[in-house]
């Protein structure tokens, strides 16, 4: 996974050179040695399209040759000739035990019926984990707020 905090293609192929050859920052080959280094590599790079613009992604692909990305965006398209696997959602008893771990304690039986309806409303949608989380806190304020007598 690249870095956060990325500003377009140049950086996230100089992030690259840096990972798989353990370079340094001050270590800024021109794009045509940055193409000629990379283009030796074979990887899954994994990029968060916030990162990103649609732009940069044929840079990127023409820069790192050799190597596969997997842009994660919530965008309907990424641009021609880029291929959309729309993930689905967490089975409901995975998403029931990661909105539980996120709770941070075994649910009460009210609260598992609350977080039941909440995965299922969001069809176990990682997206939604979130949100899920803090509707488990949520819930869990107003049971110790209720159990002190608020």
């Amino acid at each position: 996974m690249l870095p956060p905090g990325l500003a377009g293609a140049r950086d996230a192929l100089q992030s690259l050179f840096e990972i798989f050859y353990v370079a340094t920052p001050e270590m800024a080959p021109s794009a045509t040695r940055l193409r000629e280094y990379l283009a030796a590599k074979n990887a899954l790079v994994v990029i968060d399209h916030g990162e990103l613009s649609p732009q940069d992604l044929p840079a990127l692909l023409d820069g790192a040759s050799g190597c596969a990305l997997m842009v994660v965006s919530a965008a309907p398209s990424l641009g021609e000739g880029v291929a959309r696997i729309e993930l689905s959602g967490l089975p409901t008893e995975d998403a029931l035990a990661l909105m539980e771990r996120v709770h941070g304690a075994p649910f009460t039986s009210a609260l598992a019926v609350k977080a039941l309806a909440q995965c299922e409303a969001l069809k176990g949608h990682p997206q939604g984990r979130h949100r899920g989380g803090a509707l488990a806190g949520d819930c869990g304020a107003a049971q110790r707020s209720a159990a002190h007598g608020g």
